[in-house]
């Protein structure tokens, strides 16, 4: 990593001190077809959670607040506000564009921040990709953003980007795209990575390497003007175990898998005063996306030791609205809603939310824009209604009860 950090270190010097790089774009000239554009932000952020929250990255990234627990004196133990700041979500960015490979125009992209591990301030690959581009078609390899958020993103301040109702993914993949008028058409097959599924053995892409099989998706997107619609459709497959061991005592190989699917539809609105960007999605086990969602066994064979699943069903929805120019207004609200499994449960379940029948958020912001710094304020409110699972009722979460979290956050980003 100390070199990766050098070399954007030596390509931040040199697009301040170069006289050949662009100031408006921040681009050094390599020669005379290739030049590698530069940029980035310092960001720093205060946060203050009114409640403990499952969490991520010291609690930059939250997705939901943590159920109400009462201590022997009826004390919410979960109950605790906390406050934090920090500057890990510093990102660096590199485009490398300008070399023709046969008729097609190239590029590649690097993205990083210290968000890998912030108390050693370790640098986390974020993006890494080549696009070859031609006049109606691409052909994307590398590490880039999930389809199924690449289309369409959430206005938000917060790290989550509008997680567990957005799908926070980016993995390995190789993406086709057609470029027809006003048309957008894509099929891209994709594997995990650092985001991975649950399963017997944790949270591992194993699963979905031992499937062989990779996950698969489609998008369709119609954009003219001030309008964007789209429509995104998703399969993956995952070999949760490899070998089994029954009651026979007898340990062999396993051939089950899950196969699930998954679906989003959204809108956007923009005509330059006002953004307003709506979303909504069905997901089948998509907890390695942030989101609500796994499997569970739904079938045991004692004598065997084999099983057979049935993954978690979950309605997503979102809005985001933005207006202004300088001085910028905006809103974030969604709701998740657990639709339980598509058969009943009888043994374990692997991934997240099992136990939360609905989550809702609003979040409102304002921030000001200056030529190259931004001063921000957001303030989250986000209520998970906990519950008891019933199994044999298809996991259903009933009996449930709110908690709720106020997080604020205020923040300074300084863009290179």
């Amino acid at each position: 990593m100390g070199k990766v950090f050098f070399l954007f270190a030596t390509a931040l010097m040199l697009a301040l001190l170069s006289p050949e790089v662009n100031a408006q774009k921040s681009v050094i000239q390599l020669d005379d077809n290739r030049s590698l554009e530069i940029g980035g932000w310092v960001r720093s952020e205060f946060i203050f959670n009114s409640r403990a929250t499952i969490e991520a990255v010291d609690g930059l990234f939250s997705l939901y607040p943590m159920e109400v627990i009462l201590d022997d004196n009826g004390v919410d133990i979960n109950g605790n506000p906390s406050v934090a700041m920090s500057s890990v979500a510093t990102r660096f960015t590199g485009t490398f564009k300008g070399q023709t490979i046969g008729e097609a125009s190239s590029e590649a992209y690097v993205e990083m921040d210290f968000t890998a591990k912030s108390s050693a301030n370790s640098f986390m690959f974020r993006q890494g990709w080549i696009r070859l581009s031609w006049d109606h078609a691409q052909l994307l390899i590398g590490r880039a953003w999930h389809p199924m958020a690449a289309y369409s993103m959430p206005h938000v301040i917060n790290l989550n980007f509008g997680a567990p109702f957005f799908t926070f993914n980016r993995s390995e993949q190789v993406r086709f795209t057609y470029l027809p008028e006003n048309f957008i058409l894509s099929a891209t097959a994709s594997y995990q990575g650092s985001y991975a599924s649950d399963g017997p053995r944790g949270r591992s892409d194993e699963y979905m390497r031992n499937a062989i099989i990779p996950e698969m998706s489609i998008a369709a997107v119609y954009q003219e003007g001030e309008i964007k619609v789209g429509v995104v459709a998703n399969t993956k497959t995952l070999k949760p175990r490899n070998t089994v061991t029954g009651l026979d005592g007898i340990t062999k190989k396993t051939r089950t898998k899950l196969t699930t699917i998954s679906g989003q539809i959204f809108s956007e609105f923009n005509n330059g005063n006002i953004s307003i960007r709506v979303n909504g999605s069905y997901t089948q086990n998509c907890s390695e996306s942030y989101m609500l969602g796994g499997y569970g066994v739904s079938d045991y064979n004692l004598l065997t030791g084999v099983e057979r699943y049935t993954p978690s069903q979950h309605l997503n929805g979102w809005i985001s609205v933005e207006t202004g120019e300088k001085l910028k207004y905006g809103f974030f609200a969604g709701h998740t809603k657990n639709l339980g499994t598509l058969d009943p449960v009888i043994g374990s379940f692997y991934g997240r939310g099992y136990d939360i029948a609905s989550i809702s958020r609003i979040a409102p912001r304002v921030y000001y824009q200056f030529p190259k710094l931004s001063v921000v304020s957001e303030l989250e409110y986000t209520t998970a209604w906990y519950g008891t699972p019933n199994g044999a009722d298809n996991g259903r979460v009933s009996g449930t009860a709110p908690s709720g979290n106020l997080r604020l956050l205020m923040m300074a980003v300084y863009y290179f």
